[in-house]
């Protein structure tokens, strides 16, 4: 249950930050002038989806389509209490 509801929360995100991604435009395409419960049932649609393209992603390295990835920017010193090795942040 804790999946799935981390699933639906990236789902959300990913519409805000991945606006001109293909699975966004799906899920506007399929939830433009629908009633009132079927976005919501549609999210977990779309996190279903999502969890599959990330999944390529990770395992072949196919990026999702029109999905966009920045570039680590920065480097974070951790104190000598965690660690002597840097963090790469994106941000």
């Amino acid at each position: 249950m804790r999946v799935r509801r981390g699933m639906i929360q990236l789902a959300w995100r990913w519409l805000m930050f991945q606006k001109n991604s293909t699975l966004a435009k799906w899920y506007r395409a399929r939830t433009t002038g629908a009633k009132q419960g079927l976005p919501k049932a549609m999210i977990v649609a779309l996190a279903r989806k999502l969890l599959i393209a990330l999944w390529r992603y990770v395992t072949i390295g196919e990026v999702p389509a029109g999905a966009v990835l920045r570039q680590v920017r920065r480097c974070i010193r951790l104190p000598k209490l965690f660690s002597s090795k840097s963090v790469h942040v994106t941000g």
